[in-house]
């Protein structure tokens, strides 16, 4: 995965192949994934993210290799994962919360060994640890090396088994490593870092010698994390020494709860541990979004701002009470992209059905939930027959009402060549997935050399457009998910095949695929067909007065020098292309008049908004059909403009 561009495709065959070489070993196998963290694991999450991000960073800065070390998996890897599962006939399920203990429990039911790179499993009280580092499948032979419980306490406890969840947590976890006071504690026995295990050990091994036969958890936490100085490590060593001890079911059974206390349906809990909700799993057990880092562009995250509408409409689902539990939420739960808070609140008025009531609704009732979800008050009849008759694969659905949520949010003289690059490069990978028999195996990633075309601005700029359809594409799956699949759910390895796709997109503007070329054309004519109402058959424009109308109110958000609020527009004198019209913009709870200066681009249905008080400008594209405008805000100083955010509105009435 170290190359650019989410390389699903070929990481897809390396699964597959890997899997499908255990179960010729005969090797009796079920995978089990992380479900959704708990809050005790947040601080680690954020340092994770933040390290990923500062990856990307890097990367974008100048020329550079990039070892095999630096991975960074998709936003879309589990969907990937899981087809690739599902291919090789292998069994698998997501846990609701962390895996590990799950997959303890499963091991020691089973008698068997579990095969991580995580070395808490060496803690556990199982039949072993297989590191992943470990393991070399042969076409006759296997060889890997075994980690017991007990093999690790006579190497480093003197034999007291009873003391690896106390050693497991003093030499720093996922619970306790990220905690200024462990490091602290850590630094009075070493310097060296990677001492810091055989030290703890012995620490250890002599208070045991001391207090023989006795509980040492207190005594220990009085040393460690004495009185108030312990900080939150007292309570963290406790939570993680329980985690290594206490069972759980690992089951999905009836106390398992939405964050409000009402039940999960019977049919969104297969649909998790099934893997099938990806990031909707997020949206079904904490009302907030991690937003994992794209490989494509992560210097910030605006890329997730074209999908709010489609995440909002989910939430809008699963916490349809609103009031006094969104504006929690929002305020202590909200977004979080490398520690930075990004604002967003369920909408209650939304106005879609009951989560309840989903499995009562007829598939065409709930595709046209996410049609009118995507499309934004564009044209949603006929959608699906025009799709079909014009020979799209329903594996390309979710992908085309992407491509058009976000193409109608660029400007006009990007969008054509845009869509066209994107069209011919999805296509193109899709009919190679298509083609049976073995395929070469992917070129060696251990160092990958970033291409020529990379430093140039333009590419940047295409890459991150792209990233964008990427989020909205993980956002529509999860909507998708949780509306239980009215549309084919993505399959990304399909769709997207790293420097291969950047390749085509960047500078091969022709394919020698003929039939890749079809189904381009036959994209690129859909999407074209869905961003303009005005074509026969459909509704009409809606005339210029109609767009911002006088008296309209429109509500979203906006950042501002670093800073999230939410932003509202209240028109008062209607705009035209022939003179400014006039109103009321309100942000971090200022109102001020505005002036509001409307341009439509020719022959098309794209008008532009500048929203002008005297020191700032907000200024954005958007479709004459939608009730949504997206654009950028920019401080003024007589003629000078400067960036220092994004917004977005939707017209509420």
């Amino acid at each position: 995965m170290a190359r650019v561009g989410a390389a699903y495709g070929d990481f897809h065959r390396c699964c597959t192949d890997y899997f499908e070489s255990l179960k010729l070993h005969g090797i009796p196998m079920v995978v089990v994934l992380d479900g959704v963290s708990g809050e005790e694991k947040l601080a680690t999450q954020i340092s994770r993210e933040r390290k990923r991000v500062e990856f990307v960073e890097n990367l974008l800065r100048g020329p550079r290799r990039i070892q095999v070390s630096e991975v960074l998996a998709p936003i879309m890897f589990q969907q990937m994962l899981t087809d690739a599962l599902e291919q090789a006939g292998v069994d698998m399920f997501v846990a609701i919360g962390e895996a590990d203990k799950v997959i303890w429990e499963t091991a020691v039911r089973r008698g068997w060994q579990v095969l991580s790179n995580d070395s808490d499993f060496a803690i556990y009280q199982s039949a072993g640890w297989i590191p992943l580092d470990s393991f070399r499948v042969g076409i006759e032979h296997l060889e890997y090396g075994v980690v017991s419980p007990k093999d690790l306490a006579d190497s480093l406890l003197g034999g007291d088994a009873g003391m690896l969840a106390l050693f497991g947590t003093l030499a720093g976890n996922d619970y306790t490593g990220h905690l200024p006071e462990l490091a602290r504690w850590h630094a009075g026995l070493s310097p060296n870092r990677s001492e810091i295990p055989v030290k703890v050990a012995g620490w250890l091994r002599g208070l045991n010698a001391q207090s023989p036969n006795q509980d040492l958890t207190d005594k220990i936490l009085d040393m460690v994390a004495p009185g108030n100085k312990g900080g939150g490590l007292r309570e963290a060593i406790r939570f993680s020494v329980r985690e290594y001890t206490v069972e759980s079911s690992g089951e999905l059974g009836d106390d398992w709860k939405m964050h409000d206390g009402r039940d999960v349906p019977e049919w969104l809990k297969i649909a998790h541990t099934r893997g099938r909700l990806g990031m909707g799993s997020q949206l079904a057990m904490k009302s907030e979004f991690w937003c994992a880092s794209l490989a494509e562009s992560c210097r910030d995250e605006s890329c997730w701002r074209s999908s709010t509408s489609i995440r909002l409409a989910a939430c809008s689902l699963l916490y349809p009470q609103g009031g006094t539990v969104v504006e929690w939420c929002r305020k202590d739960r909200s977004p979080l992209f490398c520690s930075r808070r990004i604002g967003f609140h369920p909408a209650d008025d939304i106005g879609l059905p009951d989560l309840e009531s989903l499995a009562q609704m007829g598939q065409g009732d709930r595709q046209g939930v996410l049609l009118d979800t995507m499309l934004q008050g564009g044209p949603t009849r006929n959608v699906v027959e025009k799709m079909r008759s014009d020979g799209l694969p329903e594996e390309l659905d979710l992908l085309v009402l992407g491509l058009v949520h976000v193409a109608r949010r660029w400007e006009p003289k990007q969008s054509h060549k845009l869509i066209q690059n994107i069209s011919l490069m999805v296509a193109t990978q899709f009919i190679s997935s298509q083609i049976p028999g073995p395929h070469e195996p992917p070129t060696d990633t251990s160092s990958s050399e970033r291409p020529s075309w990379w430093r140039g601005e333009v590419h940047v700029a295409a890459v991150h457009r792209f990233s964008e359809l990427h989020a909205t594409l993980a956002s529509a799956h999860a909507l998708n998910a949780v509306l239980m699949e009215p549309f084919r759910p993505v399959s990304p390895w399909l769709l997207l095949n790293g420097l291969t796709s950047w390749e085509i997109m960047a500078h091969r503007q022709n394919s020698d695929d003929g039939e890749a070329k079809e189904l381009a054309g036959s994209m690129v004519n859909i999407v074209k067909w869905l961003m303009d109402p005005g074509s026969p058959g459909e509704e009409q424009l809606p005339s210029l007065g109609q767009v911002l109308p006088a008296g309209s109110e429109w509500r979203g958000e906006a950042s501002y020098d670093g800073d999230m609020d939410q932003y509202s527009l209240t028109v008062i004198d209607s705009p035209s292309p022939d003179h400014p019209g006039s109103g009321v913009h309100s942000l971090y709870g200022q109102e001020e008049p505005v002036r509001l200066v409307l341009a439509v681009q020719p022959k098309t249905s794209m008008c532009s908004l500048k929203i002008e008080d005297g020191d700032s400008r907000f200024g954005g594209w958007f479709d004459r059909s939608l009730r949504t405008v997206q654009g950028k805000c920019f401080s003024m100083e007589e003629d000078t403009l400067t960036e220092e955010g994004t917004f977005w509105l939707k017209r509420i009435n």
